[in-house]
């Protein structure tokens, strides 16, 4: 009651007074501020925007504009940030800014905002969540080729194989030139056995690109894999040629190449294409894997078991849920008269082929739902034993993200820890 008479007693005695004015002043900083933060996100520097943004609602929790701002900024450094468990933060924080926006001021949805928080659940493991997101996203915007994007990846990553081909034809239709969505609707035609789709539109775009270019190189590959899915090695060695041709250098393609050559039974030309593919620099622990698998395999048919045994132990040191070259390793050591160990091998790989059939497994768990993270959990221990340890590492980034408290946290951090470790 005093500052109510206080401020009445001010009103009067000061002429010039002026309540609006007041709280305009007051206002002006905010203002100010939110413009700043304008800028900064406008050159990039994320840090700063959502450094401003947080300010402002230390002061104001409420300010629309600043948890705008606050969820693109936050968003665009986890879309930009390496490290998993620094991202997931920055996602978590953009959605959460997103979804308080949305209930101050739900008629500024637009979407945009909805792509965001349908990445930002996919990141944290909440795929129905995404899910939802993103069909709002296509409902606020059908024409836009990037929302009929995100749903066609949400919709595949819960196993909905026809709602995502749909999602992916029309973001096609919209966007004919980009490569990306040319990819995923190439995959998700032929995960619905529609290869002869598949090659069509892998084959028109690739006619329209520039040869020499990545573009072409990455169209190539798919088509390839396109090909042997349909069992037709004889084609896919064309179409691998051909991106060899375009980037020999190209470790990726060098693989293939050798991969088929070796399948087609070529074996002094695979051995030389894998040979060479093993001096190309930064190659994926995977890649490693499938160059001393050919090379030990290819030393198994000469004959020359040690040799072959030695490559093949390369192999399943970089790739340990590789089940061929695990059945290759158990035969040569038969061949030498190493029984106990072949049999220990084939133990392997039944665990491996049981590992692999539980992390295939669609539709992923929710992490949201006690079910799902005690799936997820599974899950992480399967990719440890399949040597997945960069995936494993993520899964459990996620996990940490959503259930910070849960016991199995540690037990698997371990788990994964003693692996790296060996």
């Amino acid at each position: 009651m005093f500052e109510i008479l206080l401020l009445s007693t001010l009103m009067q005695s000061t002429p010039d007074f002026d309540l609006t004015s007041s709280m305009r002043q007051q206002a002006a900083p905010i203002e100010i501020s939110i413009r700043n933060a304008e800028l900064s996100l406008g050159r990039g520097d994320h840090a700063a925007a959502a450094r401003i943004c947080r300010a402002i609602l230390n002061n104001k929790p409420q300010d629309p504009d600043a948890l705008f701002l606050l969820g693109r900024a936050s968003f665009a450094a986890a879309e930009g940030l390496a490290a998993a468990p620094v991202a997931l933060q920055a996602y978590r924080e953009a959605e959460r800014s997103f979804l308080q926006f949305l209930q101050l001021v739900p008629e500024r949805d637009e979407t945009r905002i909805r792509q965001s928080l349908a990445i930002c659940s996919r990141h944290r493991g909440a795929h129905r969540g995404a899910l939802l997101h993103a069909r709002k996203a296509v409902e606020l915007a059908p024409d836009n080729p990037i929302a009929q994007r995100v749903l066609g990846e949400c919709a595949s990553e819960l196993g909905r194989k026809e709602e995502a081909l749909r999602s992916f034809q029309e973001s096609h239709r919209l966007k004919p030139s980009d490569i990306d969505v040319v990819h995923l609707l190439a995959i998700s035609l032929r995960d619905l056995e529609r290869p002869a789709q598949a090659c069509l539109v892998l084959e028109e775009t690739i006619a329209q690109l520039p040869a020499p270019s990545d573009s072409a190189v990455q169209l190539l590959l798919v088509l390839y894999t396109t090909h042997l899915f349909t069992n037709d090695p004889d084609r896919a060695q064309k179409v691998i040629e051909r991106a060899a041709t375009i980037a020999p250098d190209d470790l990726r393609v060098a693989v293939e190449l050798a991969t088929n050559l070796y399948r087609l039974g070529k074996h002094p030309r695979a051995k030389v294409v894998a040979n060479r593919a093993r001096t190309l620099p930064d190659p994926t622990r995977r890649q490693r894997g499938v160059i001393a698998k050919i090379l030990g395999q290819l030393h198994a048919h000469a004959g020359q078991h040690a040799d072959a045994i030695q490559e093949l132990d390369l192999c399943i040191e970089a790739t340990p849920d590789d089940l061929s070259a695990l059945l290759s390793l158990a035969g040569s050591l038969r061949r030498i008269g190493e029984g106990d160990r072949a049999r220990e091998v084939l133990k392997i790989h039944t665990q491996a082929r049981e590992a692999i059939s539980l992390v295939d497994r669609r539709p992923l768990p929710d992490l949201n739902q006690a079910p799902g993270l005690s799936a997820q959990a599974e899950i992480i221990r399967a990719l440890v034993v399949l040597g997945r340890i960069d995936e494993a590492k993520r899964q459990l980034a996620r996990r940490r993200a959503i259930a910070p408290a849960d016991p199995a946290n540690d037990s698997l951090h371990s788990l994964i820890q003693a692996q790296e470790t060996r």
